[in-house]
């Protein structure tokens, strides 16, 4: 009844470990086709030990037979499936494509041979409440079977174990531990001591032995980070392990060879579990990142051999796509061209067709406005608003054909600048006398600084300068409210003399400080304030004074103003 106990404690514990292993390899990750492979070697473990132990309790010698049968049935797709997990383990797989073709074909004939004829297990019977197997014709078969497959995993496992860096075989040793214990075990309890011996007392020791190999893979994984897994379990299964076996030995074992054999097991057992305690404390602080540094450079120098042995084929592919692009950007450049000629043509020409009609539409609205064409008193307050409004909605719509055709201009590549020695001065004291009388009703204060040297003559298209000018004079006086203050001054340095126009109007917001020399943009509390600009006022500019070999910035801050810088050399 002891024995009992202790047999279901060992199944049990086989299980749960078996099964927690299994949950955590294969739930983390399913895709890896490794992680996959642990799982199914744990599963066929489990029903080879589980079928083996039902086995040898139930009273019926059919029943007996059948759980028998199936626990065998699983005994070589547990093996082959070592080796596929071994060699997908090391990465070898592509190594050995033919001997997996006949590891696949043996472990599966041994298998269903054995699962389903009585060849290999032919009969079996109780004597003294012990199992004992009556084997068939093909039962040495059945083991030349095993041993090849136990070969053909340790031979590849070996040799690579003994051509890779010691922190590779950090990671590998203890896995391999383990799997030499599981086979030894079985060599011993389930063949020699069986088969050839007779003896079946023993048998279950072979069965008991996974928990030697889930043990020490168990460490591999957890603190070798053999499959990508960090948990800290093992100590608890040690213990665990070891008071199991002790309970069994000095409490509920009678046989005092049994007690003898289990306790040099048990010793063992302990000897390599203070090993793997003191490892651990030791590797523990500096595993992780030894691993890392190493899983690093070893995708590092992958990444370069890949890239050294496609590097030549990358590069003349790039370069046809490159050619091909070329050729595709070049036809839609040229196609762009004609487009963008076709639009400032039509830009052009609507542009001329409209200034007639608003000019004159602008003469009209002024003459009413101004009585030319009759008392003003035949207007009530309300047509006079309308009336104001309307004119200056004509005079805006004006501005902007005049910012449309300027853009039109500068975009003609034919397009020729009347370079003359003018005084840039007088241009600008001029430019601010008309921004002035632009003012009309609004309240700001214009204050021209005149340089020291009244007189600045270079060569400078004239028309196109006070163009340039005028629109940061209108952007000003435009976006400045009533109160505010636009300060204009004009000065030489070296070679150079520059322009700065600044107010205290409402500002560029940061997000707009990079789009404000582009066509037809306006930051969005421009947009609030004149709706009806056209956003080309300093495309225009930037152009004339890029043209005039010079630069111009812009820095501003919201509610605190705008000051434009505009720097120009001789020409």
């Amino acid at each position: 009844m002891e024995a009992l106990i202790t047999h279901k404690l060992f199944i049990f514990l086989i299980d749960a470990v078996g099964l927690y292993l299994a949950y955590l390899v294969y739930f983390k990750n399913r895709k890896p086709l490794l992680n996959k492979l642990f799982a199914l070697m744990i599963v066929c473990m489990i029903l080879w030990a589980d079928f083996a132990y039902f086995a040898r309790i139930v009273e019926s010698t059919e029943t007996s037979m059948l759980f028998l049968k199936i626990g065998w049935f699983v005994t070589p797709p547990l093996f082959f499936l070592i080796y596929f997990f071994t060699l997908k383990l090391i990465n070898e797989e592509k190594k050995y494509k033919n001997l997996s073709k006949v590891v696949l074909i043996l472990g599966t004939g041994a298998a269903f041979v054995t699962g389903f004829s009585d060849t290999v297990l032919k009969e079996v019977k109780f004597v003294d409440h012990n199992l004992e197997i009556i084997y068939g014709p093909l039962m040495m078969a059945f083991l030349g079977v095993i041993f090849f497959l136990t070969c053909a995993t340790l031979y590849p496992l070996l040799k690579k174990y003994f051509s890779i860096s010691e922190e590779e075989k950090a990671k590998l040793q203890y896995f391999i531990i383990g799997l030499l214990i599981f086979y030894v075990a079985n060599v011993i309890f389930n063949i020699i001591l069986p088969v050839f011996l007779g003896n079946f007392r023993y048998y279950f020791l072979g069965d008991y032995s996974t928990i030697f190999f889930l043990a020490f893979t168990a460490y591999s994984i957890t603190q070798r980070d053999l499959m990508g897994i960090k948990t800290f379990f093992i100590q608890t299964l040690i213990i665990v392990i070891s008071i199991i076996t002790a309970v069994e030995i000095f409490v509920l074992s009678e046989d005092f060879l049994m007690q003898v054999l289990k306790s040099i097991i048990l010793l063992i057992f302990i000897s390599f579990s203070k090993i793997l305690v003191k490892s651990i404390k030791k590797e523990k602080e500096t595993a992780e990142k030894l691993v890392g540094a190493h899983k690093k450079i070893s995708e590092q120098m992958v990444q370069l051999q890949d890239l050294n042995i496609h590097l030549q084929d990358k590069v003349d592919e790039q370069t046809k796509e490159i050619k091909a692009a070329y050729e595709v950007e070049k036809k839609a450049r040229l196609k762009l061209e004609d487009l963008d000629k076709v639009k400032d043509e039509f830009i052009t020409t609507a542009a001329h067709q409209l200034r007639t009609p608003l000019s004159s539409t602008r003469w009209a609205l002024k003459s009413l406005l101004d009585g030319t064409l009759g008392e003003t008193k035949a207007f009530n307050d309300t047509q006079k608003d309308i009336l104001e409004k309307t004119y200056q909605t004509n005079s805006n719509l004006i501005s902007i054909v005049g910012d449309l055709l300027n853009t039109s201009s500068i975009n003609d590549k034919e397009m020729l600048y009347d370079f003359q020695e003018n005084d840039l001065s007088l241009t600008l004291k001029e430019v601010v006398s008309f921004s002035i009388f632009q003012l009309k009703d609004k309240k700001i204060k214009i204050n021209y600084h005149e340089p020291e040297d009244h007189k600045m003559s270079f060569k400078f298209d004239k028309s196109k300068i006070s163009t340039a000018l005028k629109n940061i004079m209108s952007n000003s006086i435009d976006y400045t409210p009533d109160g505010g203050e636009i300060n204009i001054s004009l000065k030489k340095d070296n070679d150079q003399v520059i322009i700065e126009i600044k107010d205290n109007g409402i500002g560029i917001p940061p997000e707009a400080h990079e789009h404000i020399f582009e066509k037809f943009y306006r930051g969005a509390n421009a947009k609030l304030r004149e709706t009806d600009r056209s956003g080309l006022g300093l495309y225009v500019t930037k152009q004339i004074i890029e043209k005039h070999g010079g630069t111009i910035t812009v820095e501003s801050k919201v509610d605190e103003g705008t000051a434009v810088v505009m720097t120009m050399g001789a020409v």
